[in-house]
């Protein structure tokens, strides 16, 4: 856990986990010192180890237990076989963009 003091009055909790790879696999950034609000962040890879996905939601507690989910948002990434990024997709909740890289 990682406190980041963003102000005099304000500490923002993070929390990360990682794979057996040490690759980072999670991330909550939490707003509240409770921990009932928070963003999540997951990140998934491919056989190469390259950042192959990214999925985000922010998550605010419902006070039974549970959590409500807003403003969730897919990332995906495509590599030549050089390994160089050649494509990225978001899809958020009602639209998706495309990026498209190129290399000399």
């Amino acid at each position: 856990m990682e406190l980041v003091k963003t102000d005099e009055y304000v500490t923002v909790q993070i929390h990360y986990d990682y794979d057996n790879n040490g690759r980072k696999i999670l991330t909550c950034e939490y707003a509240d010192t409770q921990q009932k609000k928070y963003r999540e962040y997951k990140y998934t890879y491919d056989f190469a180890g390259r950042l192959a996905g990214e999925a985000g939601s922010y998550k605010v507690s419902d006070g039974f237990g549970g959590f409500t989910q807003y403003g969730d948002y897919n990332k995906t990434y495509a590599y030549d076989y050089a390994g160089n990024l050649i494509r990225q997709e978001v899809q958020g909740d009602d639209e998706a963009f495309v990026s498209t890289y190129a290399y000399d």
